[in-house]
């Protein structure tokens, strides 16, 4: 079973083939990092605009990749909660659209829960080769109707007495661009023209995908620039949330973190380089303690490090914080981006050993753009007593590999949803589905 995988819940627009949950077959992820690292994190309506840009070139691209038609793929699956809404409503009209004119049964996917399934990804497609010099053409507004409908495909279903046709219904929602255009900002034809030139990124070379699948019960520490938690499945759909953060989310903190001791957004990334440099000892920061056992708190260390800084440097609490940067040097900004690393993935893994330790599940996995992190790789692997095989980091971030390998698995628990009434949740929790 072939499923299209569609991701647009924050800022990267990502089309992937998933076959029968496992295997790989296509990965096309169209990053936006490099527009927003100029704002220090994402902003909601570019991002929108640029999902709007692309989604339909990396859709064609998977497809591509994939060596597959759409006669190839047995459904759709698409990400609607949670995320900004502006860039939900994106991928969501695509896939959608593309269910109802090709006739595809449709599967809502929970970002959150997907990271999970990141992880059940052990076979790779002989034609996934992805080109990092290759760029995504965009496409306008204008013209989004016309690619995404493509050439006429057969329609099985009849309308119902009083209903729209199948057809009416595609250009209904695809008019719902124009309303989601008009809320985006306008931005000056120089940003417009840097929007315009969408790079595919992904790796050249073959994943380093685990040897098998993770096995029930499963123990899953999901970290990103979002979420920060502890979620134990039982089986497909079946799981239970054991533990989570009270405040930032870890992704978000390592973000704050670097924006105080000089570093560039994503936060993540430039702290891991810079700790290569440090002393994860030079500062002892603190560890929060909650009546939760298994959840977290990150305000509180953010804090700490901010204060850290200051003390350093001989400024007050009252000194203007966004003049900090400037002041910090190399050694002061490698120790701390150390320190606050080994203390912030300590706390992660710490938490995930008491929860193994007294849940005893069968696998241990991480999930979110947070378990690219070498250190926490590091870190839980010394601390369980149990053998773990990590997702490639290519597969932890953002990306629609994993939106497809769920969709397969709720392809044999849900019934499809459907198209003309799905509508994007950008709060909902996991617990809530």
């Amino acid at each position: 079973m072939r499923i299209l995988g569609i991701e647009s819940s924050c800022d990267e627009t990502a089309a992937a083939v998933v076959e029968d949950g496992e295997r790989l077959l296509s990965n096309v992820v169209n990053s936006q990092i490099d527009i927003h690292a100029e704002y220090g994190g994402v902003i909601p309506e570019i991002a929108a605009r640029s999902h709007l840009e692309v989604v339909n070139p990396v859709i064609k691209k998977a497809l591509s990749d994939a060596d597959c038609t759409w006669n190839d793929i047995d459904a759709v699956a698409v990400t609607y909660a949670p995320g900004l809404i502006g860039s939900l409503l994106i991928g969501t009209l695509a896939a959608r659209t593309l269910a109802i004119i090709h006739d595809k049964p449709l599967y809502k996917i929970h970002h959150v829960e997907a990271h999970v399934y990141a992880n059940f990804i052990t076979k790779q497609g002989s034609r996934h080769i992805i080109d990092k010099s290759k760029t995504v053409e965009p496409t306008s507004a204008v013209v989004f109707e016309e690619a995404v409908m493509g050439a006429p495909s057969p329609v099985s279903r009849m309308p119902r007495a009083g209903e729209a046709t199948r057809k009416e219904c595609s250009e209904k929602m695809i008019a719902e661009v124009g309303d989601v255009l008009n809320a985006v900002a306008k931005e000056s034809d120089e940003k417009a023209s840097r929007r315009a030139e969408a790079v595919v990124n992904s790796s050249d070379l073959a994943l380093s995908l685990p040897h098998h699948q993770p096995t029930f019960p499963l123990l899953a520490l999901i970290v990103s620039g979002g979420h920060s938690q502890l979620v134990l499945f039982q089986n497909h759909g079946d799981y239970q949330l054991i533990g989570q953060t009270q405040d930032d989310a870890v992704g978000e903190a390592f973000d704050k973190v670097a924006k105080i001791i000089g570093l560039p957004y994503p936060g993540g990334p430039a702290i891991a380089k810079a700790a290569e440099l440090g002393d994860p000892h030079a500062f002892h920061l603190p560890i929060a303690k909650l009546a939760g056992e298994y959840d977290f708190s990150f305000s509180g260390l953010k804090t700490a490090v901010l204060r850290a800084v200051q003390r350093e440097l001989g400024k007050d609490f009252t000194f203007p914080s966004h003049e900090l940067p400037a002041l910090v040097n190399d050694e002061l900004r490698h120790n701390m981006a150390a320190s606050f690393q080994y203390t912030a993935v300590k706390t992660l893994v710490d938490k995930t050993k008491k929860a193994y330790d007294n849940f005893q599940p069968a696998s241990v996995v991480i999930a979110g753009g947070v378990a690219a992190n070498q250190e926490l790789r590091r870190q839980l692997r010394e601390a369980l007593p149990i053998d773990i095989e990590y997702a490639p980091i290519q597969l932890c971030t953002d990306n629609a590999a994993m939106i497809a390998a769920l969709g397969y698995f709720r392809a044999h628990i849900d019934q499809p949803a459907d198209p003309y009434d799905l509508e994007v949740q950008p709060s909902l929790s996991m617990i809530s589905i």
